[in-house]
């Protein structure tokens, strides 16, 4: 894995991610990279799985008018585009970072 720091976007794997999203008018991607990580909790986790999910939940961060400060444009293009995300949306969002810490 690429990586040139620590923040949510500054690995290869997250930024992949966030390139696939681009081409997706829904929010199917950040439900699969989230549920990855819930679903395994109790498994060890690899981190191409942790970046993706941590990139889901900045873009549901996103959606909801707060967008981290290294945010890529183009999750804030896509956030701007799409509804506010749903209460379980947001939980997910939430476990998956809970999952990964």
């Amino acid at each position: 894995m690429g990586a040139s720091g620590v923040g949510s976007f500054d690995n290869d794997d997250a930024m992949d991610w966030v390139a696939d999203l681009e081409g997706y008018a829904d929010d199917s991607p950040i439900v699969d990279a989230l549920n990855t990580v819930i679903d395994q909790a109790d498994e060890y986790l690899e981190a191409p799985d942790c970046s993706n999910a941590i990139a889901a939940a900045e873009v549901v961060a996103a959606q909801l008018g707060h967008p981290h400060e290294d945010c890529p444009e183009e999750i804030e293009v896509w956030a701007e585009g799409h509804p506010t995300p749903s209460a379980t949306r947001i939980a997910q969002a939430r476990q998956a970072v809970e999952v990964i810490l």
